[in-house]
């Protein structure tokens, strides 16, 4: 049983298909749910009245709900579970013993995600129970039946970890929970469960991370550090067991990737190292053995090119031994998230799974390997396994299960502001997070599920938006994603924004950037121009008319530089619609603000060139500043204040500008504002702005510095407490027609950073807008450098100057401001003669510099080199 393909022309849909296998072979698919905006997760069982139930997690594009079917002969019962307004996902459903079915699945209750559970029959239902008790996210429930009772266990946010609980059910009674982990700082993750009727065990297979989130782990216990990798144990309702034949670490037999067939792909001189997916799947085979299955990534050359693919591996233990890794082996399949199906049948044992069909052929290009293939199909084998009586299993006591310890909640506070009467709250999220199995260079990356989880759980984000690079993505990969982020969505408190980054480096390109799309229904390939390409603007070409957010990340690393003038098409009045910020910062590599800055990223820079984030800001260019965090576990921060956590409301806040960036762990309260205008505006005035600053941080403020027209500590201050707040007038004599920026940077003590703004105040005259107008018959406005090289003293000669004068800006390649020179009002053309010395009257090195005019809001720049 799968999600069918999408065969609608008008736009993607999910429906539900089953086939069925007899002596004849494969029946016809049969659709029995659907179509929805997005179907997760289906499960089959048949009762023991001869019908079949079918559930699944089904999204209308509003709220997901679960979905519950039985067909008896000629008849069919259709059920729905749910809050109509909250996310339910993730069901699991088992038959009882007298024809009914029990149903649990993970739904968002009181603040936080609850495992819930319903029995019944097709006559009805009892009422949603709420089954767990940790006053933070528990997820993934699993259920099963065995001697007489059904079997549940799920995942459990503990704060800092995640532990495996489990309670039973006999009919009319739940058991009290018990702890099947005790972790107190890794996280243990998507439970798969089987009931072994022979040995009367319930066999639990799940994913054990211990990958420092937060910086747990970093230090304490190096030996133990995992990116995640399949464990399994064994429960029999009191006792909790291992078998024999695990490894130091408690991992049964796994093997390097080269082993299973695959070859091992070099990123940036660095081997992939093994990792394995959230794809787990444990079978109860006849003769008491267990058969797990675990996804394990690697590459394959084929016409030519390296592709990405994840193994269907499966593992065999009876009699206390294991098989040899891959006692079922398939390296083509899909998703590393996607469990595989899997049933014992007789004497076969039968797994599905999806697999790309490779057509048309592999492309090449950038070296990066294919993630996909060009679709998805669902793939079934069955292979024989034994039937013999396997002999006793050799199992090694870890106690009596007993009940688990009482969650830690964290506290969570948020901030509101007035703006012109409207009433805005900080709400903290991300937009550059990569996972693994969706992107192609995410070996040190949390898997899809884990960076949801990671996002919510642990770092308490409002909002999320995955960025795996979509080089690469096949039609299946770009409908999960959209899929995804209705799914992992939560109304009013944690919204997911589908997303990708695309590296687009050769000509003029714009480096790397990362797509942020506020619809899933508009997240689709031809949007970004797909497949590859290297020029932004056939993508931007593509987006128009489409809300998405392209943020340029690394602007002034080594090979993927931001071209800010390719990028304005020569013309910063003139951006492109969907560049509205620049990712000032991000916790993988540091900050690109520019050389020399607070936390200067230590990665190969330009040395330097036109992608420092201040020499946008320099040449007129209307961009935010925001912070991300890219490859690995390391969080930076977007602070958006937004009037509500819609979609809709986050998304215009960025696309407004009214957001900041924060480093790692370096979250606080900001409200920026210059003429009253919020952090992101564009503000017109007649006298000189005043300037307000309100910053909380966790420790005392060691700077709180404005940024003006490049100057990086125009205004500078500190305090000896934690929270500020500071207000002051512009002092300096602005000219009619120019427009400055000014933006904030605030470091506390503990040397966490944030940036805000900028604003640009555009100066008016106080007799009217007319005099600083440019007349229609006005010489065109322009500036030169002569000589250019200089050796010597330079001359500015700008022409077409509005009658109230103007100003010219030196600048260097960094964005910081060298020298100001206004120009008052008089003529249309002006010569400004330089010296070669700064605003403290030092003489300048030799370099490269920029030579900025501005009048009646026209900008003009023109590079110039200074010779020894």
């Amino acid at each position: 049983m799968a999600t069918a393909p999408d065969t609608n022309q008008a736009g993607r849909f999910d429906e539900v298909a089953i086939s069925e296998r007899g002596a004849g072979g494969w029946a016809a698919p049969q659709i029995v749910g659907g179509p929805a905006a997005a179907i997760f997760t289906p499960e089959v069982v048949d009762d023991t009245d001869l019908g079949r139930w079918v559930v699944w997690a089904e999204h209308d594009g509003a709220d997901s709900q679960i979905r519950l079917r039985r067909d008896a002969g000629a008849q069919t019962w259709q059920f729905s579970f749910g809050d109509p307004a909250q996310p339910d996902l993730e069901p699991s459903i088992c038959a009882d013993a007298s024809g009914g079915v029990l149903v649990v699945w993970q739904g968002w209750r009181s603040g936080n995600y609850e495992i819930l559970f319903r029995h019944g029959d097709e006559n009805g239902f009892s009422a949603e129970q709420v089954i767990s008790e940790s006053g933070n996210s528990d997820r993934e429930p699993e259920i099963v039946w065995g001697d007489g009772q059904a079997w549940i266990v799920w995942s459990s946010y503990r704060h800092p970890a995640y532990n495996l609980i489990s309670r039973r059910y006999n009919g009319t009674a739940l058991t009290p929970a018990v702890g099947l982990t005790t972790s107190y700082r890794a996280r243990n993750l998507h439970p798969q469960i089987a009931w072994d009727g022979v040995n009367h065990v319930l066999w639990v297979a799940s994913m054990w991370v211990n990958q420092a989130w937060l910086g747990i782990n970093q230090h304490e216990f190096p030996g133990l550090y995992d990116t995640g990798s399949p464990r399994i144990r064994a429960y029999d309702g009191t006792t909790i067991f291992v078998p024999s034949g695990l490894d130091s670490d408690d991992r049964y037999p796994l093997a390097p990737m080269e082993a299973l067939g695959y070859q091992r792909f070099d990123f940036s001189g660095t081997p992939n190292p093994d990792r394995y997916g959230e794809g787990l799947g444990v079978v109860a085979l006849p003769g008491g053995r267990v058969e797990v299955f675990h996804k394990q990534d690697g590459m394959l050359t084929e016409l030519g090119a390296q592709n990405f693919y994840w193994s269907v591996t499966g593992t065999r233990y009876g009699g206390g031994a294991w098989s040899a890794p891959g006692d079922f082996l398939e390296l083509r399949s899909t998703f590393a998230g996607e469990d595989p199906g899997l049933v014992a049948a007789g004497d076969s044992l039968w797994v599905a799974w999806s697999q790309d069909d490779r057509s048309p052929p592999i492309q090449s290009g950038t070296g990066n390997p294919n993630l996909f293939g060009h679709d998805a199909n669902v793939v079934v084998r069955g292979v024989p396994c034994p039937t013999s009586l396997a002999g006793a299993p050799a199992l090694v006591s870890r106690g009596t299960a007993v009940a688990p310890a009482a969650a830690v909640v964290p506290s969570r506070t948020q901030f509101t502001l007035n703006d012109g009467g409207v009433s805005r709250t900080l709400y903290w999220g991300d937009n550059h997070r990569h996972s693994l199995g969706v992107s192609w260079d995410a070996y040190s990356d949390p898997a899809y599920k884990q960076t949801i989880f990671y996002s919510l759980d642990w770092l308490g984000h409002d909002f999320i938006s995955p960025s795996d690079h979509a080089e690469r993505f096949s039609k299946a990969a770009w409908a999960f994603v959209a899929r995804a982020s209705m799914i992992y969505d939560v109304p009013g408190r944690f919204r997911v924004f589908p997303g990708y980054e695309r590296a687009m480096r050769a000509g003029q390109g714009g480096g790397d950037q990362n797509q942020m799309y506020r619809d899933p229904a508009q997240f689709t390939e031809a949007s970004a121009a797909y497949p590859e390409n290297n020029n932004w603007h056939v993508m931007y070409a593509a987006q128009q008319g489409i809300d998405v957010l392209s943020v340029p990340h690394t602007p002034a690393q080594c090979g993927a530089i931001a071209k800010w003038h390719a990028l304005a098409g020569s013309n910063p009045a003139q951006l492109a619609a969907p560049l509205r910020m620049v990712e000032v910062y991000q916790a993988a590599r540091d900050s690109f603000e520019y050389p020399g800055c607070p936390h200067q990223t230590t990665s190969c820079t330009v040395s330097p060139d036109s992608g420092w984030v201040n020499l946008a800001l320099a040449l007129g260019m209307r961009v935010g500043l925001l912070a991300a965090s890219d490859h690995t576990i390391v969080a930076g921060y977007i602070g958006v204040l937004a009037p509500s956590s819609s979609r809709d409301d986050i998304w215009t806040a960025l696309y407004d500008r009214h957001a900041f960036g924060a480093s790692k762990n370096g979250r606080m309260n900001v409200d920026f504002r210059v003429g009253g205008a919020l952090m992101g505006s564009e503000v017109t005035t007649s006298v000189s702005p005043a300037i307000s600053i309100y910053v909380k941080a966790n420790s005392p403020l060691a700077f709180i510095e404005v940024n003006k027209n490049g100057n990086q500590s125009w205004f500078s201050a500190s305090s000896a407490a934690s929270e500020t707040t500071i207000t002051f007038t512009d002092p300096d004599v602005n000219i009619p027609g120019t427009t400055s920026y000014y933006y904030l940077r605030a470091r506390d003590s503990t040397t966490h950073l944030v940036w805000a703004g900028p604003v640009w105040a555009t100066y008016s005259s106080s007799v009217g807008a007319e005099e600083i107008a440019a007349s229609p018959d006005a010489e065109e406005f322009a500036i030169s450098v002569r000589p250019n090289p200089t050796a010597g003293d330079a001359r500015f000669v700008v022409r077409g100057i509005a009658a109230s004068g103007g100003v010219v800006r030196v600048h260097d390649l960094a964005g910081r401001l060298v020298r100001e020179f206004a120009l008052g009002a008089g003529t249309a053309s002006r010569t400004v003669e330089w010296d070669r010395r700064d605003g403290q009257g030092r003489r300048v090195a030799a370099g490269v510099y920029y030579a900025v005019a501005q009048s009646a809001s026209r900008l003009k720049s023109e590079k110039f080199v200074v010779l020894r």
